[in-house]
């Protein structure tokens, strides 16, 4: 009589395996998500930051345009980009889309603020 040839696994040892992987998985990819929306909340938060010091550039070389009467104004994002003081390539976010929206000059404290809305506020 022949004997057989025992090599390999057996199923409970492949579904353990399996049953391994799977928990693993269930672990990291979870904590990956996780990390890569904070990589990209980084990336925003580091996109606007850009914007708002084009922004100062902006107003440090336009002086003479803007009303320092006012308690605030605003810099629209495409006069940075025709000026060139961002490339329109620096501006996108996490998704690729180009921002839209504007940066408030707070003349008071001499601040910068990303903005999508302005509303009530004029260009500076």
């Amino acid at each position: 009589m022949k004997r057989l040839n025992n090599k390999g696994f057996t199923l409970v040892e492949l579904i353990a395996v399996l049953v391994i992987l799977i928990s693993v998985m269930m672990v990291t990819i979870p904590a990956v998500n996780s990390s890569l929306e904070k990589n990209k909340d980084k990336q925003l938060e580091s996109t606007k930051k850009l914007l708002e010091n084009a922004s100062e550039f902006y107003v440090t070389n336009n002086k003479d345009r803007i009303d320092f009467d006012n308690t605030s104004c605003y810099i629209d994002i495409n006069d940075l980009v025709y000026e060139q003081y961002v490339d329109k390539d620096a501006i996108k976010n996490p998704d690729g889309e180009i921002l839209e929206g504007n940066v408030v000059f707070y003349i008071s404290d001499y601040s910068f603020r990303y903005q999508d809305s302005v509303d009530g506020i004029s260009k500076c």
